[in-house]
């Protein structure tokens, strides 16, 4: 996806085109980073509440779910409003009805594609290369301990970090477009 989003933004046939690409990909890493994340927030809570034999409601599934997404929006900070009727949105996500606890996977997952990809266009070859060993090595290893030979440590802030300059990379790309087209 990364590769990919980079090559459509560097053909694109003009500036609404490469905004659109650049925009689409922006609200790819807030779905699956954040989102994702609040959402393994969520189960990780319900989860220590089964376990612990405590009494779990609808309305407590609710609580805890608009808590989470109140706090990982700002709503509490003034940066953005969350309307209470989210706090029903839990319970129309089939990930949390019957499936295994698995959608930080999604995270990081694109934490650690975009960090290598970010270590490609810093370093070229050497990491370009240490991809190719990392779908050489398949299943011979678990993926962190693949990543870790790629030069990017999964239990290091490093990944976060360079998928965040991605990030504000992405927007000041979109706000210079922005700008160029007067708006």
């Amino acid at each position: 996806q990364n590769l990919l989003n980079d090559y459509m933004v560097e053909n694109a046939k003009s500036d609404e085109e490469k905004l659109y690409i650049l925009g689409s990909y922006l609200e790819l890493l807030r779905t699956t980073i954040f989102r994702q994340t609040s959402f393994a927030e969520f189960e990780w809570e319900i989860h220590k509440k089964v376990e612990a034999s405590e009494p779990l409601t609808g309305d407590d599934m609710c609580n805890i779910y608009y808590d989470i997404v109140k706090r990982y929006y700002g709503h509490d900070d003034g940066h953005c409003v969350v309307d209470d009727y989210i706090q029903y949105e839990w319970s129309y996500i089939p990930h949390f009805l019957g499936y295994t606890y698995y959608v930080f996977q999604y995270a990081t997952s694109l934490i650690y594609s975009t960090a290598l990809v970010e270590k490609m266009n810093e370093q070229g070859q050497s990491s370009v290369d240490a991809y190719y060993n990392i779908l050489r090595g398949g299943g011979s290893k678990y993926s962190p301990e693949l990543i870790k030979d790629a030069g990017i440590d999964p239990m290091s802030p490093e990944p976060v970090a360079l998928t965040m300059q991605k990030m504000n990379r992405v927007m000041d790309q979109m706000e210079e477009i922005l700008e160029k087209m007067g708006k």
